[in-house]
């Protein structure tokens, strides 16, 4: 059908930036993406007001350039409001594999535009995007596709801390802008890679429940480091999803590889949002619930309790793709038992210093001991974290902690052990210990 294209303004001011064709002369209905930066008034208060319209300019332009390079686009590019970006799409045909596909166009200029940097006088900066996309065949009429497009758009939650206007603050999120925009450059020069930590058996050293991939860069001289200033930096800017995401995808290539090894990822709960953002990972899992039944993803329980529901629906629909999910460092969070409860983890991570307070006295012991009754009630497996010395792993199994994770038993390595063992025609031993299969364990069994 012709698109029967009218303005769709629906009484919010925007500005024309580009557009080409001109409608009438394409078929199909009309779709909307409604793009919004996150962090424009971060920037405004930490550089400028200038540096804020400089931005948000410069961020139309990219993506115009992205969506006329390599994409058959035929529509309209709207600076709507000082942080928002419209684009209108013209011929969109009555097929649904067309939406997926636009859906993945998306994805993949967020993902282009958040990885680019910004350079403001001598700053490099970063933007967080949020996005959403409605076609006219969804609701009907463009003016109320445009209308949901803004309100799927509104309701996404907010990744990030809030801003401040006062001189401290703006001088701290410069820095962490600093940090992170290296960390981000690192990334995409293929400078941060996974390394690989067995959580072993303490009985027996070469049965793994499964290896976590840890974020790790790679300094001038070639010795690795861990980057969490950086990614803690990432948090608070709002970007840590696109990072998490990454690692996440360079997981599933390690499964996908070598079929018979589980492995597991940790990400921030602030980047456990169910939205357009894991369509592409949900795509995968979906397509290939063997690939998921081997995946855990880790999430630490540092997440604020306003989040819980977010990180509860996200864990919920990952595990109906079939993946299990771990809650990490357990114990230095502020989330209460009921939201902790709420979540049903398969497996809880007690945290490492926990292990090593238990090491030093009988009160720390006691604490330990308290602890591992409590994830015990959570989860039908516990790992202790952080175990460096045989008197620890000792005192943790004498609690029953017989799963065990640390430069004790296997620091991490970039060396996969799994791939060693194909090369030599064996497999790698790894057991499910008493993981509930996929699919089995109960999800959300209190409300919040």
């Amino acid at each position: 059908m012709r698109s029967s294209y009218t303005s769709t303004n629906c009484g919010r001011r925007r500005t024309l930036v580009a557009s080409a064709p001109h409608p009438e002369a394409v078929d199909g209905d009309l779709a909307f993406i409604v793009l919004r930066i996150e962090n424009y008034q971060h920037i405004v208060f930490a550089y400028g007001k200038d540096a804020g319209v400089a931005i948000h300019a410069e961020f139309c332009s990219r993506i115009i350039n992205q969506l006329n390079d390599g994409y058959p686009f035929h529509g309209a590019v709207y600076a709507g409001g000082e942080s928002d970006v419209e684009v209108e799409i013209w011929g969109i045909l009555e097929d649904s594999h067309l939406d997926r596909y636009n859906i993945a166009m998306l994805n993949a200029l967020c993902e282009q535009i958040a990885m680019s940097s910004f350079t403001w006088k001598r700053h490099v900066l970063h933007v967080a995007i949020s996005a959403s996309f409605v076609s006219e065949q969804e609701v009907g009429r463009s003016a109320r596709a445009l209308g949901h497009a803004r309100e799927a758009l509104a309701a996404a939650p907010i990744i990030g801390e809030p801003p401040q206007s006062n001189p401290v603050w703006a001088q701290s999120y410069r820095h962490d802008m600093e940090v992170a925009a290296k960390l981000l450059a690192d990334l995409d020069r293929g400078e941060i890679v996974l390394s690989w930590q067995p959580i072993c058996h303490a009985e027996d050293s070469e049965a793994v429940l499964y290896h976590e991939g840890l974020a790790r860069g790679i300094d001038a001289s070639g010795q690795y480091y861990c980057p969490t200033e950086a990614i803690q930096s990432l948090e608070r800017l709002g970007l840590i999803r696109i990072f998490d995401q990454r690692m996440v995808l360079n997981v599933l290539a390690e499964l996908q590889a070598y079929p018979s090894v589980r492995l597991g990822v940790n990400i921030s709960a602030r980047s456990a949002v169910l939205d357009r953002w894991w369509d592409e990972i949900r795509a995968r899992l979906a397509a290939d619930p063997g690939l998921a039944s081997r995946l855990i993803i880790e999430i630490t329980e540092t997440a604020p309790p306003g989040a819980i529901a977010d990180v509860r629906a996200f864990m919920g629909e990952m595990r109906r793709l079939g993946c299990r999910f771990a809650l990490d460092d357990f114990g230095t969070g502020y989330a209460s038992i009921q939201h902790l409860l709420t979540l049903s983890p398969d497996i809880v991570k007690i945290a490492s210093i926990f292990l090593r307070a238990g090491d030093r006295g009988q009160r720390g012991a006691a604490v330990l001991a308290h602890l591992e009754g409590l994830a015990r009630a959570l989860a039908p497996t516990v790992v202790v974290e952080g175990v460096e010395t045989e008197a620890q792993s000792g005192l943790a199994r004498a609690l029953g902690l017989v799963w065990q994770q640390g430069y004790g038993l296997g620091p991490p390595s970039s060396a996969r052990p799994w791939a060693a063992a194909r090369r030599n025609g064996r497999c790698l031993r790894e057991t499910d210990g008493d993981l509930p299969a996929p699919f089995q364990w109960e999800v959300g069994f209190l409300n919040a």
